[in-house]
């Protein structure tokens, strides 16, 4: 995702309700959990998982606390199962 695409991206989810926030914020974590487990992602999925961090940075900051523990959890899993 390019700076001004993030950009419009931010703005458009700040015209969401709360409820379509949340089912799309809900999807892109369900897709990013499922990537980041894979044991050898291929270099589109390695891509796609760079465009959503990109998403999750622009993430409004009032749900910025509960995002950032969510995505730990996931990246400690992720690292725990690679032990």
């Amino acid at each position: 995702m390019q700076p001004n695409e993030l950009q419009r991206n931010k703005a458009h989810l700040m015209d969401r309700t709360p409820d379509k926030y949340s089912y799309e914020l809900k999807r892109r974590l369900a897709e990013y959990e499922e990537l980041i487990s894979e044991s050898k992602p291929s270099d589109g999925h390695q891509n796609r998982l760079l465009d959503l961090e990109r998403y999750f940075d622009a993430v409004p900051k009032q749900f910025g606390p509960e995002l950032a523990v969510r995505l730990q959890q996931i990246q400690l899993a992720r690292l725990n199962g690679a032990k």
